[in-house]
């Protein structure tokens, strides 16, 4: 009896040491990935919309897609959209960027589950274009659920782009 009691103080010590140990790691830690993170975004938001000034994070309208999660506003009225949806693997992010007369200035796969091969590129093929340019847009043969979904998540985009406009009252 006594040597169970040992032998589970014992655990439970080197347990409470171990996440003692793992909030000190966390809290000298976050800083620094929060600020990678911001990096990061700031990167990609110049990426998809290069003019773009003073990116500023916006609430979504009410019932914007559910693919998008994140929005940003720029001083020449232009948006970038967070978006997340699923190809043939699971969680496919992308970056789009839609100036303010709804033509889309860039857009970027930020990370997939898939091995990058054709998101990575893809999204090219939609800079210029508007929602009906881009709804025209071919998909790859060979990864097809993939750049499918790349297309749906970038019409998304757009949609939304449109619903901040109304919202603000640029577009009537």
């Amino acid at each position: 009896m006594k040597t169970g009691l040992k032998n589970t103080l014992v655990l439970v010590s080197i347990c409470a040491v171990m996440a003692l140990l793992m909030a000190i790691t966390h809290y000298a830690t976050s800083p620094v990935i929060a600020e990678n993170e911001r990096k990061a975004t700031q990167k990609a938001l110049q990426q998809v919309m290069p003019e773009g000034v003073n990116f500023v994070s916006v609430l979504l309208p009410e019932g914007a897609p559910d693919t998008v999660t994140e929005a940003y506003r720029e001083d020449g009225g232009g948006c970038v959209f967070k978006l997340k949806t699923t190809g043939y693997g699971k969680d496919l992010i992308i970056m789009c960027g839609v100036d303010a007369s709804g033509t889309v200035t860039g857009t970027v796969c930020l990370s997939s589950s898939e091995t990058l091969g054709f998101e990575k590129t893809f999204g090219e093929q939609f800079v210029g274009l508007d929602r009906t340019g881009a709804a025209a847009v071919d998909t790859v043969a060979g990864a097809t659920k993939t750049t499918t979904a790349y297309r749906a998540a970038v019409a998304d985009a757009l949609r939304a782009a449109q619903m901040l406009r109304v919202t603000a009252g640029e577009v009537q």
